[in-house]
């Protein structure tokens, strides 16, 4: 029988025994908390002063602390496929954020799963988007970020901060059995670039970066709490996804270079069984899934990383790489080998660091020719004797989450050289440190100011993919859709088969209400990659659009039976439901959405709507008044919550609503009409009544509605002839209506063709 440190401890729970028993151990319960841009010597227990980190740092005390840790990428996405698999970026091919993974990519999730474990998933950021691939074998991923509420080209509601992905970790927590184990993974972002840490935080400590480790920290602590409380055996791995230039090298975040600086990263194995310690030799976050795996009892075959509970580890060369700096700078792809002696980077001009005597890498020894030839024809073997690696996913991000990921600065389209004739990223450190600046610059400043200032940098650097993406979302947010799609255009020009780069485009169409052309766009991305729900919904929202709702319904069915989460074709399901008067199934997919993600901007509308055509007013209201509080200037929420006070028999506090909503054409003819029958009811002022069905009639003159409120209001007055009369001209019009258009919506209270949902957040 396999020994282990872990396996030991675990047999000793609840009995008495030696520490290789033959009886099988109880399966665990599993915890991976994942800090985002923390490096190493940030943490207490790898010597910061003062400490920000007491659950870590407790947790380094009472289990094992891996003092020489390296991530596999500066970059969240690679590096966190790497410890869910157990591969090196080369194998995984996710080299770089926004790049789907593999379809037959495997995560310690999926036979975590199969053995009986309840799996979940909280994410802090959108680069970690399950649609990307990682939740794979996870039952619940909590991702549902507000990505489509972006009020500036930077503010992507892409993240969440630390509380929040504790809260709801511990409330899947707490309804978990007690009698099963679980796996549950926990990412936390907020020691990320721009660093704002809660005031509790920033006044314990002058450097912000240590604060919001902090604040990120002590909820782990409640994570890590709630975990022990179940009061079963279990095993916590928390690591370092990738640190922080912090100016190191002239760095000042990550992605560029693959200095310690950005490489180096807290790793720690604590629970039940694990004897304290200090592993002094390099290890890979590519270990987390093996660890995962022999606590679990499960195998992993063909991975990189080893197990960190295997005794004695064993000396070792780990790997790292960027790619970043090659498809958003321009730069060329580099490379690093690690040894217990040395660190070796493969770039233009090789370099090389004995980093044990050297730690901040000062002093290059790549000029000691036999040293540096001997590490070469090292690197040449390890690479000869590579497996091959995974086929590239021919998908590409969800187009939302690819905007999302374009505003924090990430995603970018591979330049067109290759690696021999790109320039050494050592010739221009600062070149990172400018395109954040840009970030900054578009988050703070409105895109029409923007927009030269991100064109001028883009005729200068070419190169930089990710400005030219930062400039595509300044043109759409200032209204210049064409503007956006000419700049996209170049990056289709270099990458015609470009998935992502065809999604986007036809989202940029799909906004300037070209529908057609953004039909033939998202046909082209179908045919080339792997269909996705980011396509779908697309698909679906144009189809919508064109009063084709029945047609791409079974379309919608198959995305979300494939993908259950993928909320953003829920939505679009529940919007063509209503359409088609199926409304109790549209109030199940919406308040889904909802239940998922609150904050979505979309649904509070829908639903409420919804809500009304069942005729459950109480329920619309408040869904309706959080539309409104949401977006105050918004004049279908104004008018929704109108209608919905009306059908409570509130007419005077429908009225101010209604009236508000009336006044902006984009609310249409709806609620003059609805504004003209209140204050009808209340007997008001006859001139108000009759301009609001004037108002009405002028924005739809061939609407029968507006007529019949005319009819009633002559009534009223007692000219009961003219009234007669033009019921008659108002039966007419419904007939050549009717004619014209058998179909009629019979889900919409106001019988008014559907709004686009997003037209809510638009005053």
């Amino acid at each position: 029988m396999k020994c282990s440190w872990l396996a030991g401890g675990l047999a000793l729970v609840g009995s008495i025994g030696l520490a290789c028993t033959p009886q099988p151990p109880p399966k665990p319960d599993l915890l991976l908390v994942t800090f985002d841009t923390t490096r190493a010597d940030a943490i207490g227990a790898w010597g910061a002063t003062p400490s920000p980190s007491p659950t870590l740092d407790g947790l380094a005390a009472e289990g094992l602390r891996f003092d020489e840790a390296m991530a596999t990428a500066p970059l969240t996405l690679p590096s966190h496929t790497s410890m869910l698999s157990g591969l090196y970026p080369d194998r995984h091919q996710v080299r770089d954020n926004g790049q789907p993974l593999p379809e037959t990519l495997a995560s310690i999730a999926e036979p975590l799963r199969d053995g009986g474990w309840s799996t979940g998933a909280f994410v802090a950021a959108v680069v970690l988007d399950g649609g990307l691939g990682l939740d794979r074998g996870f039952d619940r991923y909590h991702d549902g970020f507000d990505v489509s509420r972006i009020e500036g080209v930077h503010d992507a509601g892409g993240t969440r901060t630390a509380d929040q992905v504790a809260d709801r970790a511990i409330a899947w927590l707490d309804v978990q059995s007690r009698e099963e184990p679980v796996f549950l993974w926990v990412h936390v972002y907020d020691p990320h670039h721009p660093l704002t840490p809660p005031p509790e935080f920033a006044r314990r400590f002058d450097d912000p970066y240590a604060a919001e480790i902090a604040f990120a920290d002590h909820h782990v602590g409640r994570v890590v709490q709630a975990l022990r409380s179940r009061e079963r055996a279990h095993l916590i791995v928390a690591a370092g996804d990738h640190g922080e230039g912090r100016g190191d090298h002239g760095e000042t975040t990550h992605g560029q270079f693959v200095y310690r600086s950005t490489m180096h990263v807290p790793l720690v194995v604590a629970g039940t069984g694990v004897a304290p310690g200090v592993v002094r030799t390099p290890v890979s976050v590519a270990d987390v899934a093996p660890t995962l795996a022999e606590a679990a009892g499960v195998v992993l075959d063909g991975v990189d990383g080893r197990s960190l509970l295997a005794e004695p580890l064993g000396d070792r060369v780990v790997y790292g790489e960027s790619y970043h700096q090659r498809n958003a700078l321009g730069l060329a792809a580099l490379h690093v080998w690690q040894d217990d002696a040395h660190r070796y980077i493969d770039a233009p001009r090789p370099e090389l660091y004995a980093w044990r005597s050297d730690p901040g890498e000062a002093t290059d020894l790549a000029g000691h020719t036999s040293r540096s030839d001997g590490w070469a024809a090292r690197v040449s073997t390890w690479r000869a004797e590579r497996p091959e690696p995974l086929q590239r996913a021919s998908s590409a991000p969800d187009p939302t989450t690819a905007q999302a990921l374009a505003a924090l600065g990430y995603l970018s389209g591979a330049p067109p050289e290759a690696d021999a004739v790109l320039p050494d990223p050592k010739d221009h450190p600062d070149l990172q440190e400018r395109v954040d600046a840009l970030v900054v610059l578009a988050r703070t400043r409105p895109p029409t100011e923007a927009v030269p200032l991100l064109r001028t940098f883009v005729a200068d650097h070419p190169r930089v993919q990710a400005a030219r993406q930062l400039l595509v979302r300044a043109l759409q947010l200032s209204g210049d859709p064409d503007g956006a799609l000419e700049v996209l255009g170049v990056m289709l020009a270099a990458a015609p088969d470009d998935v992502g780069l065809l999604a986007q485009a036809a989202e940029l169409e799909l906004g300037a209400g070209r529908l057609p052309e953004a039909r033939a766009l998202l046909e082209r991305a179908s045919a080339i990659g792997r269909d996705q729900p980011g396509l779908a919904a697309l698909r679906g929202e144009i189809a919508r659009r064109q009063g084709r709702c029945a047609e791409v319904l079974p379309d919608l069915d198959a995305s979300l039976r494939s993908v259950p989460e993928a909320s953003r074709v829920r939505v679009v399901r529940g919007a063509c439901r209503r359409e088609l008067g199926q409304l109790e199934g549209a109030a199940d997919d919406l308040a889904r959405v909802l239940a998922d993600d609150p904050e979505n901007p979309d649904v509070r509308y829908l639903l409420g709507m919804t809500r009304l055509a069942l005729g459950q007013p109480a329920d619309a209201l408040p869904l309706l008044q959080a539309q409104l509080q949401r977006t105050p200037d918004a004049a279908l929420a104004h008018g929704a919550v109108g209608l919905a006070l009306l059908q409570l028999d509130r007419t005077r506090d429908a009225l101010d609503p209604l009236r508000r909503a009336a006044a902006d054409p984009i609310a249409g003819p709806d609620p003059a009409l609805a504004l003209a029958e209140a204050l009808l009811a209340i007997d008001a002022d006859d001139d108000e009544i009759a301009a609001a069905i004037d108002l009405a009639r002028s924005r739809a003159p061939a609407d029968p509605r507006a007529l019949r409120v005319r009819a009633a209001h002559l009534m009223h007055l007692g000219r009961s002839e003219e009234a007669l009369e033009v019921m008659v001209q108002a039966r007419r019009l419904q007939e050549a209506a009717l004619n014209a258009r058998p179909r009629v919506k019979g889900d919409d209270p106001w019988n008014t063709e559907a709004a686009d949902p997003s037209a809510t957040v638009r005053p």
